[in-house]
């Protein structure tokens, strides 16, 4: 008995974890493929991978403009 009530709990706490993790993770990763796509690609809000990976030109050209 007290084993059935321990794989229960492990699975409530188990599906918990994966949805707090997804809710966590998935905008963190939308961000992080946003940031690397080009302006014409990032304007189409897609959740897709760029054709062209540029996360390094992309964040230093958001620091000279805020300079």
């Amino acid at each position: 008995m007290k084993a059935r009530k321990f794989l229960s709990s492990f699975w409530v706490d188990a599906l918990s974890l994966l949805v707090i993790g997804v809710i966590f993770v998935v905008p963190f990763a939308f961000i992080f493929v946003t940031a690397a796509k080009t302006r014409a690609e990032a304007a189409l809000f897609q959740f897709n991978w760029p054709s062209q990976f540029q996360p390094v030109k992309n964040i230093r050209q958001v620091l000279l403009f805020s300079n």
